[in-house]
């Protein structure tokens, strides 16, 4: 279907009655064999598109149309030249070439036709371009020359501190307020204004006009500024010697010329902004005796180049319209545009005896404090500048510049985390807005050389005759976690069938050392305790114990579970080798009164429990079912999967939703989560993983929810 709502076809064999003459004045040769096919005072419009049949070949036809003198004149691009004879048709007419059009390889025709038969000259440089793609630029650029109108000149084109381009003269047509510029690459939005020129008759009169989106080496390079108004492309013509390369010299003329403009509020703001003070690397806003106070405690940096900016602006008077976060390159962020308020109630009481704030603080009001994210932008950070900047309504300006810190790790993340209010009714928005979108690219912990050497893990038992398919890794703190686990694998399959890398913390390893020996020569266990930082969470301790271990299986298991009967190990792995892909699987686990606490079904929330709360007897028998999620306390991986998902740690800052991570993990890589159908463990509610702050599993529970899949 054809704009003109017309259908068109292949030509056919036409009646004599049904076909109309289609006079083609010209046809201009382009680049590879193109042309341009110029037609007036067709009765009925050609197709919009379609194609032109001659004897031996067929040619694309792409048309704009419009009507003239009550018939239709137009310009068609065809992917040849069209002859005596040719064809078009659509499903109401068809359209015969009588006679062959004159060649030119020029644009003056196709201007000459614009001009006389009416056509919109903006329309047909938007149709060139577009239907040529960006090729024969030369062609196009001689049409805009050709069918452009004289409006005025350009007295002066300069490239201001601002970039861009500025530049004034006179102009029969051009209006104050936004304003495109007509060119073959792009349309440059610009803000324009107009003044009294008394040597102008009306309707001319003066204009300035700015425009930042244009290439800071355009101003050199122009000889004309076209627009467009009513269908006309206007050509206002840069006169010799009109370019200004002085920055600071532009810059001091448009503040002179701001008196004498006309324009609307937007357009007088854009050549504000020219005028505006520049920063020249000092800070202007310790010194300035207005009541206006700001800094930023802290403007940390990510891995991937992210900023978070926390601080505080001091401002009873409303003064300023804009705070700014910018550098000497490209960055330039909005703070108050997008950061989340905190209260300090200190500034109040700092602030207050001050001469300059005596009386305007208020201190039922403390919210003068911020955080704010602003995403990676590396190409305005490295080797930049940073600096703070405040707009203030008189256009004046003040600065503060500024140093990044590295947040390479979230070691750091109590430090941050401690200085944030925990109760803030917004704590939601900081955290899904502004912590979790910087912490995305950070990783939990830093890679980092052991001082001293590596601890070595403590053999404890008797070393197996050979080596043990499966490796649990038990986590703990104190020995009476370790002891009721301990006592239920002794004299079970279990007991020789497990390697037990026990893992804990320095001082918790001295105490339980000597026990630990007793216990394991008592029951028979063979395996080893390996001493790990006091900071390091529990999916760290996990990855430290699988890394200690050749095992092809690795058991994650917690005193916060224990098995109900022996043998579980076996089922257990059984259940495994038969899963359809690789992956984790977890025992059901229920509390001592019955109830369920992992039955493996899905919920709404990740890693939830359908089931959690009812009666065991409503738990699924058998084989092993698909899970969101494996449990928190205890899974079984083989190692393959668990190092193709990238260990047990990943890429959180707590251990509560570390197993939500590992199962979203597993399943990028190809692997499954389960739920076994024929083992099943105590799950005991005074054990689990080191608590994580409510603000911690807040930012975790937002990475997951970024990461997530759309069908997950």
């Amino acid at each position: 279907m054809t704009p003109d709502g017309s259908d068109f076809h292949h030509a056919e064999p036409c009646t004599e009655a049904a076909t109309h003459p289609l006079t083609l004045g010209h046809a201009i040769l382009l680049h590879g064999g193109r042309s341009l096919a110029l037609f007036a005072g067709a009765a009925v419009p050609p197709p919009a598109t379609g194609r032109l049949e001659g004897p031996a070949r067929s040619l694309a036809w792409t048309a704009l149309r419009w009507p003239h003198a009550g018939g239709w004149s137009g310009v068609a691009l065809l992917d040849g030249v069209p002859g005596p004879g040719d064809a078009l048709a659509s499903a109401s007419a068809a359209w015969r070439v009588a006679v062959p059009p004159a060649l030119d390889i020029a644009p003056a025709p196709l201007a000459a036709l614009v001009r006389t038969t009416g056509g919109s000259a903006p329309d047909v440089l938007r149709f060139l371009t577009a239907a040529l793609a960006g090729e024969d630029r030369g062609f196009l650029s001689g049409f805009v020359a050709a069918v452009a109108e004289p409006d005025g000149f350009v007295e002066i084109v300069a490239r201001p501190t601002t970039g861009g381009i500025f530049a004034q003269g006179w102009s029969m047509s051009l209006d104050a307020g936004p304003a495109r510029l007509v060119s073959i690459e792009a349309a440059p939005q610009v803000q324009v204004a107009t003044f009294a020129r008394d040597d102008i008759l009306p309707p001319g009169r003066g204009f300035c006009l700015y425009g930042k989106a244009v290439p800071d080496d355009a101003p050199a390079a122009i000889d004309a500024l076209h627009h467009e108004k009513d269908g006309r492309l206007l050509r206002l013509d840069v006169v010799r010697g009109a370019q200004l390369h002085l920055d600071e010299a532009a810059t001091r003329h448009v503040a002179a010329m701001l008196p004498r403009l006309a324009a609307p509020r937007e357009a007088l703001a854009a050549l504000r902004r020219i005028c505006r003070p520049r920063f020249a690397g000092e800070d202007t806003l310790s010194g300035t005796p207005l009541p206006i106070a700001a800094a930023l405690d802290s403007l940390l940096e990510a891995p991937d180049g992210g900023l978070l900016a926390t601080g505080w602006l001091l401002d009873p008077l409303h003064r300023v319209e804009r705070a700014l976060l910018k550098s000497t390159a490209s960055l330039y962020a909005r703070l108050d545009a997008r950061w989340c308020p905190l209260p300090r109630p200190d500034l109040v009481a700092g602030f207050g005896a001050e001469p300059r704030f005596a009386g305007l603080l208020d201190p039922r009001d403390p919210m003068h404090g911020f955080i704010a994210h602003i995403p990676a932008n590396r190409a305005g950070t490295d080797g930049a500048q940073l600096y703070l900047e405040l707009v203030l309504d008189d256009g004046s300006c003040l600065f503060r510049p500024l140093a990044t810190t590295a947040f390479e790790s979230g070691e750091r993340l109590p430090q941050l985390l401690g200085a944030l209010p925990q109760a803030e009714p917004e704590i939601t928005r900081i955290v899904e807005d502004h912590l979790a979108p910087f912490l995305a690219s950070v990783p939990p912990v830093s890679p980092r050389p052991p001082r001293g050497g590596a601890s070595r893990p403590h053999p404890l038992g008797t070393p197996p005759a050979a080596p043990r398919e499966t490796a649990a890794v038990v986590p703990f703190r104190a020995w009476s976690e370790l002891q009721p686990m301990l006592a239920l694998l002794a004299g079970t399959p279990e007991a020789t069938a497990l390697e037990l890398v026990l893992v804990t913390v320095r001082a918790a390893a001295a105490e339980t050392v000597a026990r630990l020996e007793q216990a394991f020569d008592f029951y028979g266990l063979a395996g080893r305790l390996v001493v790990v930082p006091e900071h390091d969470g529990t999916p760290i301790r996990l990855d430290a114990g699988a890394a200690a271990s050749a095992a092809p299986w690795i058991l994650a298991w917690t005193p916060a579970a224990l098995p109900k009967a022996p043998g579980w190990l076996a089922r257990l792995r059984a259940e495994a080798g038969r899963l359809p892909a690789g992956g984790l699987v977890s025992p059901a686990l229920t509390y001592e009164d019955g109830s369920i606490a992992f039955g493996g079904q899905r919920a709404e929330t990740a890693g939830g429990c359908g089931l959690a709360g009812l009666g065991a007897a409503r738990l699924p028998r058998g084989t092993a079912r698909p899970a969101p999620a494996g449990a928190a306390a205890i899974a079984l991986v083989d190692r393959a999967s668990l190092e193709r998902a990238g260990g047990f740690a990943g890429r959180l800052f707590g251990a509560t939703h570390a197993h939500v991570d590992l199962a979203a993990r597993l399943r990028r890589t190809g692997a499954g989560t389960w739920c076994s159908g024929s083992v099943e463990f105590w799950a005991l509610e005074d054990h689990g993983p080191d608590p994580d702050s409510r603000l911690v599993r807040r930012i975790d529970e937002a990475l997951l929810a970024a990461r997530a899949e759309p069908d997950a």
